[in-house]
């Protein structure tokens, strides 16, 4: 058995655990033992960003062509689809699973930042009707890439050591601070008792009262000399380590294609982006149990 396949040994049964820890298979209905459980899904799900494989019907190929002694019972790509997407809840309790075993509870930093992810290719915006323009979707720029896309922007809070703690999903037109302040209700409990670390551009007097008033919780933004803002030394280091969630989120595009999702609707766009999201904290995960830095995720399955 070559160095590869028994890597990938190693990196499924890391995985079959976790789904076995969290009892994903709990509700299979009665009767005849599934074909496809959900952990086998959830396992093809994690491995697909690890390989960074933007398309399931090529990464179902590849692993009938290179790794069929792993995966003798594979299911048609439609089908896989299908069931991906009501995998969500799923996917959460095993993310939940590898922030506990991660320790990310006794991290009291969270840093935010915002990343676009295009659902078309800018010419065809004007015709996509997979998505409701405004509510779901909408034209965004992409400071970092000096470019405009069609789709929506993923704000996500990660730890000082990179590991992704929380996200929220609004249309790619939302104003970053707009985009946090509406979405405090469904990641706000990420932030209870923390330090919040962002750029320039989350800076807002009602964001930062409500942070601390609602969660308990303290924003850290660069200093503006026209709000009368001074960062303590301690801020600075802070703001420092802020790159770090620069890094993720190039590895999100460059390794996991997150850019890349091949969504044809809301729902399945979601179901993708917790499974990138699940497979990137996994890849951290495993790294941790191999005694490897913990972002050093493309050597994993090379």
């Amino acid at each position: 058995m070559s160095t590869h396949s028994t890597a990938l040994a190693v990196i499924i049964t890391a995985v079959q655990d976790l789904c076995q820890e969290a009892d994903v298979d709990e509700d299979i209905r009665p009767g005849p033992e599934a074909n496809y459980p959900n952990s086998l899904l959830i396992t093809i799900l994690i491995l697909k960003s690890l390989f960074s494989f933007s398309s399931e019907s090529s990464f179902l190929r590849y692993l009938e062509q290179h790794h069929i002694q792993y995966f003798p019972k594979l299911p048609e790509r439609s089908w896989f689809n299908r069931k991906a997407k009501k995998l969500v809840a799923k996917e959460k309790m095993i993310h939940h699973l590898l922030l506990e075993k991660l320790e990310v509870q006794d991290v009291q930093i969270r840093i935010i930042d915002t990343t676009g992810i295009p659902v078309v290719k800018l010419h065809r915006a004007r015709t996509c009707r997979s998505f409701k323009k405004n509510a779901e979707v909408n034209f965004g720029y992409c400071a970092s890439k000096d470019t405009y896309y069609y789709g929506q922007k993923l704000t996500l809070s990660v730890t000082p050591q990179g590991i992704p703690t929380g996200h929220i999903l609004t249309p790619a037109n939302l104003h970053d601070v707009r985009a946090l302040k509406e979405n405090l209700s469904g990641i706000g409990s990420e932030f209870v008792g923390k330090t919040v670390v962002a750029d320039k551009g989350y800076y807002d007097g009602e964001l930062e009262t409500t942070l601390k008033q609602d969660f308990n919780s303290r924003l850290v933004v660069p200093e503006k000399k026209r709000h009368q803002r001074k960062n303590s030394e301690y801020d600075k280091k802070l703001l420092k380590g802020r790159q770090i969630i620069e890094t993720v989120n190039e590895q999100l595009q460059d390794q996991m294609l997150i850019d890349e999702t091949r969504a044809k609707s809301q729902p399945g766009l979601v179901s993708r982006i917790q499974a990138i999201l699940l497979s990137f904290t996994f890849g951290m995960y495993f790294n941790m149990l191999q005694g490897r830095n913990l972002l050093a995720l493309k050597s994993i399955v090379i």
